[in-house]
């Protein structure tokens, strides 16, 4: 599966890299619904909305299979 950066927000539950632009490096965080909000958990920092998440996306990232 080929990832692509994008500026839309996730619509869907998972794991994407994330990054503020292309100069930065990315990272992953992990995208949840909190009621009817869509939340993202950054590394060291309180869950934000994605809604003002600014920056680029990648996923969702898919789960491994077991072998």
């Amino acid at each position: 599966m080929t990832l692509i950066w994008t500026t839309n927000k996730p619509t869907k539950p998972g794991w994407y890299w994330w990054r503020l632009n292309s100069k930065k490096a990315p990272f992953v965080v992990h995208v949840y619904r909190l009621s009817k909000i869509w939340c993202c958990s950054f590394p060291d920092d309180e869950p934000c909305p994605v809604s003002v998440a600014s920056g680029e996306w990648a996923g969702p990232i898919p789960e491994p299979e077991e072998m």
